[in-house]
């Protein structure tokens, strides 16, 4: 039978998990073990049709990382994307790679604001 599209998201979710970028897993890392943010957020987790790169359900907050030299197809599906979520009561923080791997800490600082704004 044809895989129904829920399926089909969730496998690709899966595979996104599989393989992450040197940006997701440092960011990942710091999103498990930093107490600030433990068990607050899901990686490559299926929002509706959608793959956030990171998710907090609890705190409806979606961070999407940008890699360096992406597309403008790669763009505009992040803007949809964005849009998406933010038409569901999400609030998208962007995270430049790059920045990632300069200074982590600053980019948690950053996010830990954007959760205080909704507590």
């Amino acid at each position: 039978g044809v895989p129904d599209s829920g399926s089909t998201v969730r496998g690709l979710a899966r595979l996104l998990r599989r393989n992450p970028t040197d940006a997701e897993r440092l960011l990942w890392q710091a999103l498990t073990r930093d107490r600030r943010f433990a068990g607050q957020f899901k990686r490559q987790t299926p929002v509706g049709r959608h793959i956030p790169d990171f998710v907090s359900f609890p705190h409806r907050i979606a961070i999407e990382l940008v890699n360096p030299g992406e597309g403008e197809t790669i763009a505009a599906d992040r803007a949809s994307r964005r849009t998406w979520l933010e038409a569901r009561d999400y609030r998208v923080m962007e995270i430049r790679a790059a920045d990632v791997e300069r200074d982590l800490e600053a980019e948690l600082v950053r996010l830990q604001r954007m959760i205080a704004e909704t507590a």
